[in-house]
């Protein structure tokens, strides 16, 4: 169970990393078998996918773990109409293992309750309790966790190392295509993609003005700024991308460079050659900062 928590709160900071607007849904194991199951979904309007999330304590399941869990109908989670409590709120922490006829009886008298207070987002339970209402949300599903216990290993044998059980076994995945899908719909706008840092195809994307043939130092500046960025943060290497497009415009490069999605942009202009500063451009807040190259390199090797 401690490396099936591991993975769980593993998989937590990466989607927090990413910014994405990411939830951990109790999961029927279904045909995979085993104790727990857990789906990572991020929240989107586009997503196929439907959970059921608790206002108060945001314990989240998918329609299939609730059915399960409360006793339900499968379908009952499907309709908006539903009036569906928080298995945990209404049975507090133990919700996962009460007895199904007690969470069923819990659940029979909040949506009598709910029934009679339409467009409310808590009943009343047996004991008078405020039970909040689960709200549907849909997603798109991007991890999975399984713990199967000794389902598998059981019957092709492998034992732990005293040779006196079966060995536990669990079953992890992220979905790498479909979380750039979720980055891609849930951070965006009218230019493009706004790619968070851990998997930006590039970290700056350094964008000489002119042409080279006019302003050769305006693009020898450029070069170098590119490697003092990497000599300052090795982090960097590979990670820096030159425009040196020496048949495209200024502009034109600016605007490909906001719809790559890059977090940081710096345009080397014709304004260097007197006042001896660049613009970073920060992609996801549109701050457009005029600075000095020792600025600028002390700004993006933090």
């Amino acid at each position: 169970m401690r490396t099936y928590d591991d993975v769980i709160s593993t998989y937590k900071a990466i989607f927090s990393s990413l910014g994405v607007p990411c939830v951990m849904a109790a999961a029927d194991s279904g045909a995979m078998g085993g104790s727990h199951s857990h789906e990572f979904q991020v929240l989107s309007e586009m997503g196929d996918d439907a959970v059921l999330i608790c206002p108060r304590c945001s314990e989240c399941y998918n329609l299939e773990r609730y059915a399960q869990l409360a006793s339900v109908a499968p379908d009952a989670g499907r309709a908006e109409s539903q009036h569906l409590p928080c298995l945990k709120c209404a049975a507090g922490s133990t919700a996962r293992t009460s007895p199904p006829s007690t969470i069923t009886a819990t659940i029979s008298s909040s949506s009598s309750s709910s029934s009679r207070s339409s467009g409310s987002s808590s009943s009343s339970g047996s004991a008078g309790s405020t039970i909040p209402l689960l709200e549907r949300k849909t997603g798109i599903e991007v991890g999975h966790t399984f713990l199967l216990g000794s389902r598998y290993s059981a019957v092709f044998g492998p034992k732990s190392l005293d040779g006196r059980s079966p060995v536990e076994m669990g079953c992890y995945g992220l979905g790498v295509s479909r979380i750039m899908a979720a980055v891609a719909e849930s951070s965006s706008d009218d230019s493009g993609i706004i790619w968070p840092k851990p998997i930006a195809p590039y970290s700056v994307v350094v964008v000489p003005g002119s042409r080279p043939n006019k302003e050769p130092e305006i693009w020898e500046t450029a070069r170098r700024l590119c490697e003092r960025l990497v000599q300052s943060n090795p982090a960097l290497s590979g990670d820096v991308l030159l425009d040196d497009r020496e048949d495209e415009f200024i502009g034109f490069k600016m605007r490909e460079a906001d719809f790559l999605g890059c977090p940081n942009m710096v345009v080397v202009g014709s304004r260097f050659k007197s006042d001896g500063k660049v613009e970073l451009q920060y992609r996801h807040s549109k701050n457009k900062v005029r600075m000095s190259l020792d600025e600028v390199v002390a700004a993006l090797s933090l």
